[in-house]
């Protein structure tokens, strides 16, 4: 075997290792803005996602103060409580997108950032999408 075919044995595995971790990181980077993130997954740190992400919750009650502004939580923890009354985390979305409220047990689908105001985070959606109504599944209130 001449030395130039044993470097290009060598050197074919190689480049043929990178070109797939890269695609791999690629993809990882790429995959990550669009998976859509559960309420249990932002509570802790909404601060991380002032960047655009899809965000899926319950709605629980709606503000008296606004009529854009609804609660939300994780819709693990309606289906496992059995009721929208929950002791469960809770936070604030706002429609900002001029999109239609949902309603009362609505799973909603929702596009848009978190933004601090007046000393709370706040979900601003620009699109809401309702998926499913939860409240048939719910023991009454």
């Amino acid at each position: 075997m001449s030395r130039g075919s044993l470097v290009s044995a060598w050197s074919l595995p190689k480049l043929l290792l990178i070109a797939v971790l890269s695609a791999f990181v690629a993809l990882g980077v790429l995959g990550c803005t669009g998976d859509t993130l559960q309420v249990g997954d932002v509570f802790q740190n909404p601060a991380e996602y002032q960047h655009e992400v899809t965000l899926t919750a319950t709605v629980t009650g709606f503000s008296a103060e606004s009529t854009t502004v609804f609660n939300i939580v994780d819709n693990a923890y309606i289906i496992q409580c059995g009721n929208l009354n929950c002791g469960t985390t809770r936070m604030f979305a706002n429609s900002v997108g001029g999109a239609a409220m949902p309603a009362l047990g609505d799973v909603v689908e929702m596009t848009g950032s978190f933004e601090w105001v007046g000393g709370v985070w706040i979900f601003m959606a620009n699109s809401i999408t309702v998926e499913d109504n939860v409240l048939d599944r719910l023991a009454p209130m």
